[in-house]
């Protein structure tokens, strides 16, 4: 990855880090929330990312156990989501100005397909937003939140089974394993 590219990453993870610590200290006072989920963009013309939330009250009429109950507790399209997160200001401005600036790199224009430096991109933003939720995860900020993922609605990529794997324990582990094509 381009140096400058790189520093211009580690500068939008400073302030995603700073922003999503703070975002976690108000989720963590509301005790019905089980669940957060990042879901960032697939498109680098256009990054960008939502947050969501599992409650707890949304589980009501639910057979614990059930297909319909496994997707409503572990798949972030059924919580409720922040369209954009309001409490990102700076990280989404800092992604809008990579995509802006390194368009050409990133993306072919010839073809709209993403380019080899585009795909290690987008591979490594995704990276450092785990990394960034295992740090806090490690410094206590999700609190009672126990199940964390980055996830996607309409694509399929090897960081949310491995966010999955390295965010979570006993319970949601065993819980949604099937879910993730794990055991």
């Amino acid at each position: 990855m381009q140096t400058e590219l790189r520093s211009d990453l580690d500068d939008w993870k400073k302030s995603f880090r700073d922003e999503l610590s703070s975002h976690l200290a108000t989720l963590v006072l509301d005790q019905d929330i089980y669940g957060f989920a990042i879901e960032p963009s697939e498109d680098l013309s256009s990054m960008h990312f939502i947050t969501c939330v599992g409650r707890e009250s949304n589980l009501k009429g639910e057979v614990s156990g059930s297909r319909a109950w496994l997707d409503r507790r572990y798949c972030h399209v059924e919580w409720d989501g922040y369209l954009p997160p309001s409490d990102f200001g700076g990280s989404l401005e800092r992604l809008n100005a990579i995509s802006e600036k390194y368009h050409n790199l990133l993306i072919d224009s010839d073809t709209c397909e993403f380019t080899e430096d585009g795909n290690e991109f987008r591979d490594t933003w995704y990276a450092e937003i785990l990394a960034v939720m295992i740090e806090l995860d490690k410094n206590g900020a999700f609190g009672k939140i126990w199940f964390k993922i980055i996830s996607f609605s309409d694509f399929d990529h090897p960081i949310q089974k491995e966010s999955f794997t390295r965010l979570n324990r006993d319970r949601a582990l065993n819980d949604a394993e099937s879910l993730f094509d794990i055991g």
